[in-house]
């Protein structure tokens, strides 16, 4: 009833995707956009293969996460297969699949013979230990040590157990008559061994040594793995999907086994044997594309199990059986639902638990950039999974009246098989081949003459091209389309590149000829639907007349040519022509005195730069009841921005006097320096520029620390931004004027209003010499003394 229910909810879900997709509006063929790789390498589902192939040069890189549930042993076997699909041909590509890592783990380890093989293998070789092998030229050899009476190395199940109620196994893994084992899990009672046919020797066990009485104790493994097999395939469209809703490929795949080795094989990494075979697959495709089936019925020939020039195991082949539904919801989003089987076929060793696996794949994959990167996954649930079953196991009932030996019975006991549910997901980066390129054609349209008279002849000839593609390539069409200046239709006389247009008929006035062209280019194989046509119009124009009407022309002076912001300009024009003349005047800038008349005047106030000024000459005269057409001429001004002015550096006060060796601001100085900052709290945008003077005989960088105070007092006790004052210290280069001594000893100040530029500040030293910055000073310490403290005098004692 579950599974019944969940058939039906699968049902409703597929009815309702379809409806949502038949709503879509798709360009295109569709399925070309949605070719991604399978968890086997080439392109189909995640587990069938499509009829549809890679178009030539075409490829994918793709990684996948793949996990599976398998029996007997309730195994959970996790992959990760890269794979790489190129298309070699159009309908021909080529793979190949590397599982770059299998992990395998059991939850039911008891229910697998491998692990009694890789107990027995713990002690030496299983060939030795297990045999004599006997036969093994046609089926499995039969080995005496396994219990396995229908061949094979694998020992029987349960082999190596330990019986319910009894302390060790009653067969060894050491040797023949060897001392019994524990931790092989149930002596299940059984002539028959138990194992995956692709993972046949999967199982490793943990051996912990001897006990006290002598017997091998081993605990399972239940989760091993490593680098697994790499395969190559390849598959080839037969009858193209593009062409019909049928189609049919026939694809095929070789397997090399990478991990050989008996170790290899217990760690679940692979069979160790080559396996391939070819697989039929077919197609029918619906709706635009966007429905589509895909079947998948394919023989595998597995290779069988040989040591020492004996078959020691004969694994059965694969007949794979697998379908497919997917449903395009849109062009980046595709729905899929399979169902992939195999059924182990042909001769074999005998298998106590033969599970045929059948998975159902439900779920999305999503395209971007037409299919060359994807994405998706899909929940699988294990359909054939063997659930519960009941087995015989020996149970130790009692000692034998006679000689004390061991008696056991054999009831069934039920052991179930776990989880059923898994998934696979993958990520996909390759390249898809563009369509060429859509024709675009071009076209030139000519007529005999622009221009004629009533009863003249006139033809029209266009001439097309299409850029890329030689001329034998591309066939034209081509509408004509003659219409009056009202739109009424003029009949033409020819098709084809060529027409005639008679003009005796027509009314004296200009006509508007388009001749639409379509080019048409043949459809490539793949990928297919590209675009094959394209158009282009040409368009001219005719007139029919009467005589001609006279020429116009003008030409104007502008006196003068170039001006001053605000000067006025005089202009004048001068028409020629037959019949009355109206001049009509414009300007790109500035003021016109008049619009009309053949002098006027141009205001320039509030311009700049070129100014173009037009006169527009028209005529009374008509033709075919039409004013002919008049004349301009245009002249420029060009007007020139007066200079701005220059402003000049401030000095608003000082300089301010120092004693020999003092930097020390008195209040005399801070008087000065606050007006300074009263100036520059009254105009934001200025700065200032203190320069530090020195007497020669002073120490050198006391105007240094001259500047530095006077800015730190402006900084410090006036809130003035430092970015706003500029030091310079000119020591002893820039003595004072007047020559006197004690005026070197100064500090100049020099506010700068918005524009002015330093190098304006105009210094004036004494005796000829040259103002000079120094940089390479440091400050000094000046020599300002505090006045002495007075002491009262001391009263006398009496």
């Amino acid at each position: 009833m579950e599974a019944a229910k969940r058939v039906g909810t699968l049902v409703l879900v597929v009815i309702a995707l379809c409806a949502s997709a038949l709503a879509q509006s798709h360009n295109g063929n569709i399925a070309e956009r949605q070719k991604a790789p399978t968890v086997a390498g080439g392109t189909g589902l995640f587990n069938t293969f499509s009829t549809r192939t890679l178009c030539k040069g075409e490829f994918n890189f793709a990684v996948f996460w793949n996990n599976i549930d398998r029996d007997p042993g309730d195994l959970d076997i996790n992959q990760v297969p890269f794979n790489f699909t190129v298309g070699l041909t159009n309908r021909w590509e080529f793979w190949v699949n590397w599982i770059t890592y299998q992990r395998v783990h059991s939850e039911s380890p008891f229910l697998l013979s491998g692990y009694q093989l890789s107990a027995v293998r713990q002690f030496g070789d299983p060939f030795t230990i297990l045999g004599p092998a006997v036969g093994g030229g046609g089926g499995a050899a039969f080995f005496p040590g396994t219990g396995a009476f229908g061949g094979g190395i694998l020992p029987a199940l349960g082999h190596f157990g330990t019986p319910t109620n009894f302390p060790n196994s009653l067969q060894s893994p050491v040797r023949p008559n060897g001392p019994p084992a524990v931790g092989l899990g149930p002596a299940i009672f059984t002539d028959r061994p138990s194992y995956f046919n692709e993972l046949p020797f999967f199982g490793e066990v943990n051996f912990f040594g001897f006990d006290s009485q002598g017997r091998p104790v081993f605990g399972f493994k239940d989760t091993s793995g490593g680098v697994g097999d790499v395969s190559v395939g390849t598959k080839l469209n037969l009858v193209d999907a593009n062409k019909h809703w049928f189609s049919m490929a026939l694809g095929g795949y070789i397997k090399i086994p990478v991990a050989t080795g008996q170790a290899d094989r217990a760690e679940g990494r692979s069979s160790g044997e080559y396996e391939g075979g070819v697989v039929l697959i077919l197609g029918q495709e619906s709706g635009g594309h966007r429905f589509r089936v895909y079947e998948n019925v394919g023989y595998i020939h597995t290779g069988d199990i040989d040591q020492g020039g004996k078959k020691v195991l004969d694994l059965r082949d694969k007949l794979i059986l697998n379908a497919g539904l997917s449903i395009a919801l849109n062009r980046h989003t595709e729905f899929i639902s399979e169902v992939a089987g195999t059924v182990f076929v042909s001769s074999g060793t005998p298998n106590l638990n033969p599970v045929n696996p059948v998975d159902l794949n439900v779920g999305l994959r999503f395209f971007f950039r037409d299919g060359a990167i994807s994405f998706g996954g899909a929940y699988r649930h294990f359909l054939t999974n063997a659930n519960k079953r009941d087995y015989s196991v020996a149970r130790f009932v009692g000692l034998g009246p006679f000689f004390r030996t061991p008696l056991f019975d054999f009831p069934p006991q039920q052991f179930g098989e776990g989880n059923a549910s898994g998934f696979v997901a993958y990520f996909s980066l390759g390249h898809r081949k563009p369509c060429p390129p859509a024709p675009v054609p071009t076209c030139s349209l000519q007529g005999s003459a622009q221009s004629v008279n009533r009863g003249e002849r006139l033809s029209l000839t266009v001439k097309p091209s299409t850029a890329g593609y030689a001329d034998g390539k591309v066939s034209y069409e081509y509408r004509w389309d003659v219409k009056d200046s009202s739109g009424r239709p003029v009949t033409v006389s020819g098709s084809g590149p060529s027409v005639e247009v008679p003009t005796g008929q027509l009314a004296c006035g200009s006509y508007t000829v388009t001749t639409t062209v379509t080019a048409t280019v043949p459809q490539c194989e793949c990928p297919s639907e590209c675009v094959t046509t394209g158009s282009t119009s040409c368009t001219t124009s005719f007139s029919v007349n009467e005589p001609p009407c006279p020429s116009v022309s003008c030409d104007i002076v502008a006196s003068p040519s170039s001006a001053t912001a605000g000067d006025r300009v005089s202009l004048r024009a001068s028409a020629r022509g037959e019949g009355g003349l109206s001049l009509s005047w414009s300007t790109t800038g500035g003021t016109l005195s008049s619009t009309s008349g053949s002098e006027v005047t141009l205001d320039t106030t509030g311009v700049s730069g070129g100014v173009t000024v037009t006169v527009n000459v028209a005529t009374d005269k008509t033709r075919c009841n039409t004013p002919c057409p008049g004349s301009s001429c245009s002249t420029t001004v060009t007007v020139n921005m007066p200079p701005p002015r220059e402003v000049a550096p401030l000095s608003p006060c000082g300089p301010i006097f120092f004693k020999f060796n003092s930097a020390r601001i008195n209040n005399e100085h801070k008087a000065c320096l606050d007006d300074i900052a009263l100036r520059l709290q009254q105009d934001p945008r200025a700065s200032v520029v203190i320069d530090g003077h020195r007497d020669a005989s002073e120490r050198v960088g006391i105007s240094l620390t001259r500047a530095n105070n006077a800015r730190d007092y402006l900084v410090t006790e006036k809130g003035v931004d430092s970015a706003r004052i500029t030091v310079r210290n000119y020591g002893d280069t820039c003595p004072h004027e007047s020559g006197d001594p004690a005026l070197n000893r100064r500090v100049e100040f020099w506010i700068l209003p918005d524009g002015a530029r330093m190098e304006s500040i105009m210094k004036k030293c004494g005796g000829g010499a040259s103002a000079q910055v120094l940089t390479n000073e440091q400050p000094a310490v000046s020599d300002d003394k505090k006045p002495p403290r007075r002491r009262a005098p001391r009263r006398k004692k009496k």
